[in-house]
């Protein structure tokens, strides 16, 4: 029910599927104090009304599609760092192992890379994702996620007495300890416990949001503007290039006489009337007149072009638009639409920067709440099973030690390889970076690296050996027998 403690962009949601603008001003218009948790519908309303434009547009997936990117990049490098060479070896082995689609996740649809980009993906979507933790010893490794989509809470749970809002369960403190999801039918929905599950949401509307809400849905107003305007621009576009002229000809002055003429003496009926001025019109058209054509006008044989500045007027208003809307979501329009036609070099490398530092915070969220949880959990299972090795006496007189590791992400553009090359190269002298964080910056471990890099040379110095030895030639490089060894 809506009440006059809510602005005019919630009463719009809940009474209507498409937003159409956002008002200039609050004077008249009802306010809102940034309380969702009064309107359980809002979460599926504002839903509805991203969904509709991301199926009938092209701007929600490109934002969507610039957030995993910029979050995910190519993908997430993960290095255990207990400082115990066999334990790191054995952890690490058997994270490739999980990071399988049979092995991480219930459904067995994606695997840990592709997992981590659907959360990202729908936590935009919707505003939130749900990740629950299970546990199976019939499993080839007993531990997998499953990923459960916002729209699975049963918003319509609400009971005072035992601190029940919009299907989350609080306690005094106000934490969710539990969430009502639905069934399989999705009629009849059932509590969970909090214990085995992670309730990951964007809280923007206020510090009191628990409910899900997208930060999307305050560019509907926008949005749906600018997509009016396009689609009035687009179609009033192709009505000109049907009718793109108009012809002032002798022709039709022509025709409109022999028809009154025609009218005037015949004593036919009027439908033999019709189809001698079809056929009139037949000759006129294969003239060269037609609606796709030229439209024909009074005498004077000269033709009009038919001009109009819409096309520019749609240009301003669609840069204008999409950097707002860019902006709002956290992203830029270079980033979003990846378009930088209005830039140089030095500006997309700005904007690309001040891209980074946001889509960073939102991966460090990101890590904190999720993979590390996921870590903590394949850890434990790791060494309840056997599979790391580390004794479980050892391991729990002090777990947390052994909680160490890096997670390395790729999502920084290299516009120009050759320059930032000179740039890293800078920075490494003047001390302002080292290798490790180089390698970083390329979801690379440094350690790794240079271990696969010795290895090689290793082998390489090996074959130069084994081949002086198999002709029978002295080495030059070896100074003595025993070096050989």
């Amino acid at each position: 029910m809506a009440t006059d403690t809510q602005f005019d962009l919630i009463n719009y949601i809940q009474q209507t599927s498409l937003i159409q603008g956002s008002p200039n001003t609050t004077y008249g218009k009802s306010t809102f104090d940034g309380n969702i948790e009064k309107n359980g519908d809002l979460t599926r309303r504002s839903r509805r009304d991203i969904n509709y434009h991301l199926l009938n547009g092209t701007d929600i997936s490109a934002f969507l599609n610039a957030e995993v990117t910029g979050v995910i990049g190519s993908g997430v490098n993960i290095q255990s760092r207990t400082g115990v060479a066999k334990i790191d070896k054995s952890f690490e082995s058997y994270l490739e192992e999980h990071s399988e689609s049979d092995n991480f996740e219930t459904s067995g649809m994606w695997g840990r890379d592709e997992a981590w980009a659907k959360i990202i993906h729908f936590s935009k979507l919707q505003g939130g994702i749900i990740v629950r933790h299970h546990y199976n010893n019939s499993w080839k490794i007993p531990y997998k996620m499953e990923i459960i989509s916002i729209d699975m809470i049963d918003f319509s749970k609400n009971f005072r007495q035992d601190n029940v809002e919009n299907g989350l369960k609080k306690d005094k403190y106000q934490k969710v300890i539990g969430i009502y999801l639905y069934d399989k039918d999705r009629i009849t929905s059932t509590l969970y416990p909090m214990e085995n599950m992670t309730y990951y949401i964007n809280a923007w509307t206020s510090i009191s949001q628990k409910s899900a809400i997208s930060q999307i849905v305050s560019l509907l107003p926008t949005l749906d503007d600018y997509l009016q305007h396009k689609s009035s621009a687009v179609k009033g576009a192709i009505e000109r290039a049907k009718n793109g002229v108009y012809w002032h000809t002798e022709l039709y002055d022509t025709l409109l006489e022999a028809i009154n003429e025609e009218i005037k003496t015949s004593k036919t009926s009027a439908g033999s009337k019709v189809l001698k001025i079809k056929d009139l019109m037949t000759s006129l058209a294969s003239r060269g007149v037609g609606v796709s054509g030229a439209t024909t006008t009074p005498k004077d044989d000269k033709i009009t072009q038919i001009s109009s500045k819409i096309d520019s007027e749609l240009e301003v208003i669609s840069h204008q638009s999409q950097k707002e809307m860019a902006a709002a979501v956290g992203g830029s329009k270079i980033g979003i639409y990846k378009d930088s036609g209005d830039s140089n070099y030095a500006g997309i490398m700005g904007v690309s920067a001040r891209d980074e530092v946001y889509y960073k915070s939102i991966f460090n969220i990101f890590k904190t709440k999720i993979i590390d949880e996921y870590l903590v959990r394949l850890f434990q299972v790791g060494i309840q099973s056997g599979s790391i090795e580390l004794s479980k006496a050892k391991y729990f007189e002090n777990p947390k030690k052994y909680m160490k590791w890096d997670v390395l992400r790729t999502s920084k553009i290299v516009l120009d390889p050759a320059k930032d090359a000179v740039r890293v190269k800078n920075q490494l002298l003047s001390g302002a970076t080292n290798l490790g964080i180089v390698y970083a910056e390329k979801a690379m471990d440094w350690f790794d690296e240079e271990s696969k890099k010795t290895d090689i040379e290793i082998r390489i110095e090996q074959m130069r050996i084994d081949k002086w030895k198999k002709a029978g030639l002295e080495n030059p490089n070896i100074k003595n027998e025993k070096d050989i060894k």
